[in-house]
């Protein structure tokens, strides 16, 4: 019998700092602090099929996140905290050291406001500089109703999470439910300069909705570029503490699309493998880490226990002779 899937779980930092406070249903978000952007993004996530969320207070290190089993981690009142560049990047830089510190979850971040495609790319190059796997950057800001019927302008990272948490396994072409049009209308030669810093486009597509168009995480290294690859490994590394191999092979089912006998996968004390058995040509998108469009016969993956403190991992990626390996790192 399978399984149902697991829903997604998200952390809503606040500013001012409030919480921590658990929601599960959008009713428990309707009340008065809740407000602004953080309300619109609470509204996204629940209408778009996000599941339990977290408010935790933008304060300290972020520690209150290492408390809470949760897969995205979201900022959308730092527009009330952040007046400037540097501080914007200081906060984005505290997410992702809080999603590298525990080693299984994503930040998914807003650029400042009111940028042009030149000047986000020029800020994600010579001011926001990040350089890493456990981030996601989204542009444009969206368009949503507010309760007056008014469209406002608001952070995309609460929508962009719910469609996250509809995906079966590919973060590329989802619909932003409740997102009436974005900021800003990217054309061809726009995106082009965007995609390879790292930048994922939203895009009005005429009869299509508001999609999400673009996989790409922060990272430089070849290996970590997609946000599947992340999210897989982040999966994989959740569950060398816990040895629960039925919801290893569930989790991992999503995030590769493969089902049967395409799949075997197996703990061996504090490390898991498995295999796979794909169609010619057939290369899930998780594991699509060279860009190549062929697939051997079998794939293994081995993931070594995280490093304690500062995780340092190095990953190599040769689809030609079958394997993927995942180890740690000399520190």
């Amino acid at each position: 019998m399978t399984q149902p899937r697991r829903p997604l779980h998200a952390a809503f930092l606040t500013y001012p700092p409030f919480g921590p406070t658990q929601l599960d249903s959008a009713f428990e978000s309707r009340w008065p602090r809740i407000h602004g952007p953080l309300r619109h993004a609470l509204d996204g996530w629940f209408a778009g099929g996000g599941g339990t969320c977290h408010l935790v207070p933008f304060e300290g290190e972020l520690e209150e996140l290492a408390n809470l089993e949760i897969d995205v981690v979201c900022f959308p009142e730092l527009v009330h905290l952040a007046q400037d560049q540097e501080n914007w990047n200081r906060a984005h830089a505290m997410m992702f050291a809080a999603c590298e510190r525990a080693g299984d979850r994503m930040a998914i971040v807003d650029p400042p406001p009111d940028l042009t495609p030149q000047e986000v790319k020029d800020w994600r190059i010579n001011s926001s500089g990040a350089d890493t796997a456990y981030g996601a950057l989204y542009y444009p800001w969206v368009r949503v109703a507010a309760p007056n019927g008014d469209l406002v302008t608001v952070p995309s990272c609460g929508h962009v999470a719910a469609a996250w948490a509809r995906a079966a396994h590919s973060p590329g072409n989802l619909v932003l439910e409740g997102v009436l049009d974005v900021a800003t209308d990217l054309t061809g030669p726009e995106l082009d300069i965007l995609t390879p810093v790292g930048i994922n486009a939203l895009r009005a597509i005429s009869g299509w909705g508001i999609r999400t168009c673009g996989v790409r995480t922060l990272s430089s290294e070849p290996a970590l570029r997609r946000i599947a690859t992340t999210r897989l490994l982040n999966v994989l590394r959740r569950a060398t503490f816990r040895g629960d191999e039925a919801d290893t092979e569930r989790q991992v089912r999503e995030l590769t699309g493969l089902a049967g006998d395409d799949l075997t996968v197996t703990h061996a004390g504090r490390q898991i493998s498995f295999q796979i058995s794909a169609p010619p040509g057939v290369v899930p998108d998780a594991l699509n880490t060279s860009g190549s469009r062929s697939v051997p016969s079998k794939v293994t993956v081995r993931l070594s226990p995280r490093i304690t403190g500062a995780e340092a991992l190095m990953i190599t990626a040769d689809l030609g002779s079958g394997e993927w390996v995942v180890q740690p790192a000399e520190v």
